[in-house]
């Protein structure tokens, strides 16, 4: 298991982990397989989506009126 912690800073955010999940992947290549994306806190939630900037707390507004 290899690990990449996110720190955030604000109570609302869009991170972008790409960066975090390459640099995995690259030091554990595989020629095929699965990545398991996992979080351990209650309120965070994992997507995968194209973003643009600035559009992030558009997303999270979304998410709000979907789910109060």
């Amino acid at each position: 298991m290899r690990k990449a912690i996110i720190k955030t800073t604000k109570t609302k955010a869009v991170v972008n982990i790409t960066r975090e999940v390459k640099k995995i992947l690259d030091k554990h290549p595989a020629k095929d397989g699965l990545i398991h994306l996992f979080l351990r806190h209650t309120t965070a939630a994992l997507t995968t989506a194209y973003i643009e900037e600035d559009l992030d707390l558009d997303l999270i507004g979304a998410y709000e009126v979907m789910v109060p």
